[in-house]
């Protein structure tokens, strides 16, 4: 096609599916369509808001678009590869879909003691023993509400699923799948249909009616009318879903754990290692990454933690995008340092554009005014949402 058209991206880019498709939190695969790709021409990248204004009716029903630069538009990487030196996060990939739901241990031991003495007239039993362990009945709960419920999970056929959250590593027989269906069936099928009565109650209108509509939140279980939420949504979202007081909430780091501090290269080596660790030396294609990223998601292929440096200040860390306020290296021509400096599409500059509504913030607030800085590994993720305010995000990879 031709130059300042769209054609679409290699699927699993930007979205497609797989072997199999890209599991969902709520049973079965996903086939997510392929986003779009732009190719601006010289005069269509000179004004970044005027481009984006003209792809938004093709882009947006995607959530996500690539826009590729004119062949001549080429930023120096500024950042000192040696010296720069950054706070990384550990991410446990495999957990990425298995966060604990809505009762912690004590929690769940208090309410689930409450029901049988109230509505059962019997104490809980000391041990419930499953394949010769004692088993987590708090955790076997969790496993079936994130997979929509007892009723859900026989209709959808997720025993298997439920088993991996229950017994991650063990052997699954379809004997071990009945087995734990009977175990629920006997010990929690009730206390489901009283949790589920009990919490149905929207956190904004204090109303308990239109309950199919009712989003709980993975981590408090409070819950919210679909309709009810800013701004509201059409239907009840794939996955696993935090109300923004939890989300805000520092009790819950959300997948990662403070780790090391590195320089980029040695990062850089440490990310060759994990590669090699896992595909060889052998050239790698981004289809078998992704495969292998959805299998340790999906928990079949252990535990996997990996390194990311994520949501690093700029004004603090640096950036990578050359800056008037930075001292430019020699290796750089001053001509090429101040056009890019200058360049509308560099990061630091996009907020403060002519015809930008962020023109009237005067504060610096990181990651809308200034810039974050992300550095990968295989496997380091970073998950699709909604933006503060619902505001657009661009990235530019380096």
């Amino acid at each position: 096609m031709g130059r300042g058209r769209t054609r679409k991206v290699e699927k699993g880019v930007l979205g497609g599916n797989l072997n199999g498709g890209l599991s969902g939190g709520c049973g079965g695969s996903l086939s997510v369509p392929s986003g779009p790709v732009f190719y601006p021409t010289e005069e269509e990248f000179k004004d970044p808001l005027e481009f984006i204004y003209k792809i938004r009716p093709e882009a947006e029903p995607y959530g996500i678009c690539r826009i590729v630069p004119p062949a001549s538009w080429k930023p120096p990487f500024v950042l000192d590869m040696d010296s720069f030196r950054f706070p990384t996060k550990s991410q446990a990939i495999h957990q990425l879909q298995a966060r604990c739901a809505p009762c912690d241990p004590k929690t769940f031991r208090l309410e689930y003691n409450l029901f049988l003495e109230d509505h059962c007239g019997k104490k809980a039993k000391k041990r419930v023993v499953f394949e010769g362990e004692d088993l987590d009945l708090c955790k076997l709960f969790n496993a079936v509400k994130r997979f929509g419920g007892y009723d859900n999970v026989v209709k959808e056929k997720k025993w298997a699923e439920v088993f991996r959250f229950v017994r991650p590593g063990g052997k699954i027989s379809e004997c071990s799948k009945h087995v734990l269906s009977q175990l629920y069936r006997e010990h929690l099928f009730d206390y489901e249909e009283y949790y589920c009565r009990l919490n149905k109650i929207c956190e904004q209108c204090s109303s308990g009616l239109h309950g199919e509509v009712m989003l709980l939140c993975d981590r408090c279980n409070k819950g919210w009318h679909i309709y009810c939420l800013s701004p509201p949504l059409k239907r009840i979202p794939p996955g696993n879903w935090y109300c923004l007081e939890c989300l805000n909430s520092e009790k819950d780091s959300f997948g990662f754990v403070p780790g090391k501090q590195f320089t980029l290269e040695a990062f850089r080596r440490v990310a060759d290692r994990v590669k090699k660790k896992w595909f060889g030396s052998a050239p790698t294609s981004w289809v078998q990454l992704e495969k292998k990223f959805w299998e340790i998601v999906e928990g079949s292929a252990g535990e996997v933690e990996v390194m990311y440096g994520s949501d690093l200040d700029t004004s603090v860390y640096g950036s990578g995008f050359p800056r008037q306020i930075d001292q430019r290296s020699e290796s750089i021509e001053p001509d090429v340092w101040n056009e890019y400096c200058a360049s509308p599409w560099n990061l630091n500059n996009l907020p403060r554009l002519q015809g930008s509504m962020l023109r009237t913030v005067h504060q610096n607030i990181a990651g809308v005014m200034v810039p974050w800085l992300y550095v990968g590994m295989p496997f380091s993720s970073f998950c699709w949402h909604f933006e503060d305010h619902c505001f657009y995000s661009m990235n530019y990879h380096h």
